[in-house]
């Protein structure tokens, strides 16, 4: 199993990185701009969807578990 310590961290990096990504883009308006917005559409429309599905989930089984 892995610890609680690292869901958090997961979670927590993948929040720190769309910030960063989503700070860059209202930062620069450069050449690099595309690729910004090719790495937000990336994490907020590919991993963040299997992040909150696999939270739901898992919410779900504990709120089952709870009702037992």
């Amino acid at each position: 199993m892995i610890p609680r310590e690292e869901h958090l961290k997961q979670v927590n990096r993948f929040h720190d990185m769309l910030e960063s990504v989503d700070n860059k883009i209202e930062e620069l308006t450069t050449d690099s701009t595309p690729e910004l917005l090719s790495k937000y559409f990336e994490l907020t429309s590919k991993i963040w969807p299997l992040v909150d599905d696999s939270i739901e989930k898992i919410k779900d089984r504990l709120d089952e578990f709870e009702r037992k």
